[in-house]
């Protein structure tokens, strides 16, 4: 890979308004991950979650959300970041960012995979947000989505483990407003109100988790 910091050059880049556009972002993207053995990626603006493939010039104060996975050497990476264009974050993508902070620091050998999801869900409850709870974090390694899921609600019904030094998580909260929904057929909130997404892949180790691939 040429460069692992790439997640933050685009957060950068998006802030300060100098990837203006879909294809700016996925250029750079691709042109710094170009030793991956597979890249792909997805793109939203303000209201979506999912990818955005058409070309899309950004506007002032846009939230972009960028997704990227890509595989090296035969193992999977995934990662996400939000930021808002040419203009100071909203509240929500703090959150979000916060989320996933609390979530890779309970990634903790001898924790429960319940106490990631309750270090996100904890983190969000503080705010008028709510979490996305129809898509989830994941297992990943020689895939790009393994057992076991990461929730983000820790209320939710699921099958717990205790966590082991060395096992690899995609840790991703998506936040949206109180009162706003998604819906999976067209990949966008309900009521075409914010959304944010902060994903990192970690390692768990006994002080808790090593952002492997991230923005944060």
């Amino acid at each position: 890979m040429k460069d692992v910091q790439v997640l933050h050059k685009i957060k950068k880049g998006i802030a300060e308004g100098f990837l203006v556009s879909t294809y700016e972002v996925v250029d750079f993207f691709e042109y710094h991950m170009g030793e991956a053995d597979i890249i792909d990626w997805s793109l939203t603006t303000t209201g979506g979650i999912t990818q955005l493939r058409e070309y899309v010039h950004f506007t002032k104060g846009d939230v972009i959300t960028f997704t990227a996975w890509f595989k090296k050497d035969g193992v999977w990476f995934d990662a996400a970041v939000s930021q808002a264009f040419d203009d100071d974050n909203p509240y929500m993508v703090v959150t979000a960012r916060e989320a996933l902070i609390q979530g890779v620091l309970a990634a903790k050998d001898g924790n429960l995979l319940s106490d990631v999801s309750k270090a996100i869900q904890t983190q969000v409850w503080t705010t008028r947000y709510t979490i996305v709870t129809q898509l989830s974090g994941h297992g990943i390694g020689s895939e790009l989505e393994m057992l076991p899921r990461v929730h983000n609600n820790h209320l939710m019904k699921h099958k717990d483990m205790v966590l082991r030094e060395g096992m690899r998580l995609a840790i991703e909260p998506i936040l949206l407003d109180v009162g706003d929904s998604f819906d999976l057929e067209t990949g966008r909130t309900e009521k075409g109100t914010l959304s944010a997404r902060y994903g990192a892949t970690v390692e768990v180790t006994k002080d808790g988790g090593k952002i492997l691939f991230g923005g944060i």
